[in-house]
């Protein structure tokens, strides 16, 4: 299935899933996602495997959970939210921006004021209905409601049960990426997408994650991924600063359009997506 999050560098197009797939070990029988993120490759991971995901950010991995842990609690109350209605009235994201509906905007402002709303809740609706998919609370100036019709997906048949079974018997985590590679286990693929090197060399404004990398970060997950006994993969953007850090493993070149980004101005511009160079990683054999 793809993915129910829009997440910013996400990989749930068929054809990036499919770039990423082809480097996988081919037989594994544990998966892991170190920093899961919008987990656009763990939906299309069979579930017939057993499944390890995680992130640093208890807010994303706050729906995962719900998902997993009370489904029909969860599917209940974002199915009370409707979605946007024909001839509802309309409201300015922003002052100056393109009208969207305005009752949606409402409960968008309503979720994002109020610290003791479910935090599931929250943030999967802010994550479908803000500009280019990006929940990071602590800047005000990017969270503004731009996507009404991204809630559909609550209303789609079938999607969210889909996701639920999918998650049933996943293992689910909040923390850092150590945990997952340093952790015993057998015959186990590990993917990480950890943020981007770009993000972090980035002004604190132009961020795209809540929880960004280190110079440091960057580091120690390459130490981590040069002594583990495990199949690693990592996903990276091609910056000079990252083809020095694994100079010495196994880089394939690949080149997608990013989920969760746009080049468009206004609601009736075209929408270009962004198109980038990017890295797959790997410390075993891939045959080539």
């Amino acid at each position: 299935m793809n993915s129910i999050f829009r997440y910013c560098g996400g990989k749930s197009r068929k054809s990036v899933r499919d770039t990423i797939l082809g480097y996988s070990p081919g037989s594994y029988s544990e998966y892991r996602e170190a920093c899961v993120g919008g987990g656009g490759i763990f939906w299309s991971i069979p579930t017939s495997k057993k499944r390890w995901i995680n992130d640093v950010d208890s807010d994303l991995i706050s729906v995962y959970l719900a998902l997993r842990d009370r489904p029909e609690e969860f599917i209940d109350l974002c199915r009370s939210i409707l979605p946007a209605q024909k001839g509802e009235h309309l409201a300015p994201a922003k002052s100056g921006k393109p009208l969207y509906n305005a009752r949606l905007k409402e409960k968008f402002v309503e979720l994002l004021g109020n610290v003791d709303v479910d935090k599931a809740l929250k943030y999967f609706f802010v994550n479908r209905t803000v500009w280019a998919g990006r929940v990071n609370y602590s800047q005000e100036s990017r969270l503004y409601f731009s996507n009404p019709n991204g809630w559909n997906i609550v209303f789609k048949e079938g999607v969210l049960e889909e996701a639920v079974e999918t998650l049933r018997g996943t293992n689910i985590s909040v923390g850092d990426f150590s945990n997952v590679l340093e952790s015993d286990g057998d015959d186990c693929w590990i993917y990480v997408d950890p943020p981007y090197m770009k993000d972090t060399m980035s002004s604190a404004g132009s961020k795209l994650y809540s929880n960004s990398f280190s110079v440091k970060d960057h580091s120690r997950l390459r130490d981590q991924v040069r002594s583990s006994s495990h199949k690693i993969m990592v996903s990276y953007d091609d910056l000079p600063e990252v083809r020095s850090l694994y100079d010495d493993f196994c880089i394939i070149e690949a080149s997608w359009t990013y989920c969760g980004t746009s080049s468009a101005k206004s609601s009736n511009a075209p929408q270009i997506k962004k198109k980038g160079k990017e890295l797959i990683i790997v410390n075993y054999d891939i045959g080539v």
